[in-house]
Formats: structure tokens, C-alpha cells, sequence
């Protein structure tokens, strides 16, 4: 099995991954949930992991104040390039591990393909300590039945669903609902290129198959409130 080059696009190709991102949720499925669902109105939110920002900065206007945290020094870079008109964005590069904010100074966490399983207990003990009393966590990640998935094969549908039931059994999230949305690529050699850099040559005979520039993608949602 190739291993998947998520965490070397993070310091080594940010713009390539923000590429990949910018074809995810297409028609804003996954926004027009999350904008329903997460009490924004007059909140303070941490967004760990918020990479190159796409939520950062389509959540932004709608609260009160947004810490954009990632470890990655490269992928910030991206991010306040995109939201430098927004004076309530603080920009975080710290490791989620050791977040420097006051002790119940968040009324929202949200974490959107942000967390690898190795990195959750330092982490839930940070955002234990750093949220307010009936303060929400959202962790939005794959379901693990979909097309994307189905291309990326059965290790990575393995490992999140182990995720996801972790998440629950461990820390008591609750599975909200599930998103049906689809990643949809200008092109057929845009979404080569792309999935292959991430996730390998097996992509290549999936796509062409396929004939199809757009991937079914399911999103769950999780919540714990605090």
C-alpha cells in the first residue's frame, strides 16, 4: 500500500492541497450545514486544523471572534492571504497539543479533517480546558461509504470508520447527521493529477473507468457538547 501524502502537501505543497479543497463540497452542501447547524451567532470559535482556510473564511463573518489554528506555518500562509479583510481572524501556528488561549475562552471548537487519530487525546484534554461550559465540538470527516472513499480503498475506509467510532465510543461524540456531496473537478486531467498525487497510481484506472469529472463524497457530522 502507497501511504497517502496528506501531510507532505501541508508543509511542502499547500497550494496543490487548497487546489484539491476548492473542488470538495460542490453546490455548499457541507457549508449550508455547517452554517445551520453550529451556533455561530456571537460566538467565539477555534478552528483546529483550518488549513488553507476555505471555512475560515466563509465562517468568519458570521461570528464574533475565529482563531484559525494549524500546526503548519505554510498552509497560515495561505489561509490570511485569503481572510486578511476580516479583523476578527486571529492567526494560531501551534500544534493542537498546546493551544495558547485562556482556559474557558471558546464557545465553539470545530475541526474539519483537521485531527489524526495519534494527536486526539492531547487534544480533547486542550479543548476541555479551553471551552466554556455547554460549549460545542463539531469534528466533520468521511464517511466511510462513498465513491472518494471507494477510490481510496479499503485501509483508508478502515481507518475512518475506526475513527468515527473512536470519536464516539472514547469521547462521547454523537453522529449528527450525514452529508451526500461530491467533489467536482474542471477536468479529467485535473482530478488525475489530483488524486494521484494524494492517494496513488491505484486512482488512476478508478477515474478512467469512472469517465466522470465528479466523486460522490459523504461527510459526517459529530458533535460533543461539553
Amino acid at each position: 500500500m502507497i501511504a497517502e501524502k496528506w501531510y507532505d502537501s501541508y508543509d511542502n505543497d499547500p497550494l496543490v492541497y487548497d487546489r484539491f479543497s476548492s473542488y470538495e463540497d460542490f453546490g455548499g452542501k457541507v457549508l449550508s450545514k455547517l452554517i445551520e447547524l453550529l451556533p455561530l451567532k456571537g460566538s467565539k470559535i477555534l478552528d483546529i486544523g483550518c488549513g488553507t482556510g476555505k471555512y475560515v473564511k466563509a465562517l468568519s463573518p458570521l461570528v464574533t471572534t475565529y482563531f484559525a489554528l494549524d500546526k503548519s506555518a505554510d498552509m497560515l500562509r495561505v489561509t490570511k492571504a485569503k481572510c486578511k479583510s476580516f479583523d476578527n481572524v486571529t492567526f494560531i501556528n501551534a500544534n493542537s497539543s498546546s493551544i495558547p488561549l485562556k482556559d474557558n475562552s471558546i464557545d465553539v471548537v470545530l475541526s474539519t479533517w483537521g485531527l489524526g487519530s495519534r494527536v486526539l487525546p492531547e487534544t480533547m484534554k486542550e479543548v476541555a480546558r479551553l471551552i466554556k461550559p455547554l460549549g460545542e465540538m463539531w469534528f466533520i470527516t468521511n464517511f466511510p461509504e462513498s465513491r472518494f472513499m471507494d477510490m481510496r480503498g479499503l485501509p483508508a475506509i478502515e481507518k475512518d470508520r475506526f475513527y468515527i467510532e473512536r470519536l464516539k465510543r472514547e469521547y462521547g461524540f454523537q453522529h449528527v447527521c450525514t452529508v451526500n456531496t461530491s467533489f467536482h473537478f474542471p477536468s479529467i486531467d485535473e482530478m488525475r493529477y489530483l488524486c494521484k498525487y494524494f492517494f496513488g497510481e491505484s486512482t488512476q484506472k478508478y477515474i478512467d473507468d469512472s469517465k466522470s469529472k465528479d466523486l460522490g463524497h459523504a461527510v459526517v457530522f459529530l458533535k460533543k457538547q461539553f
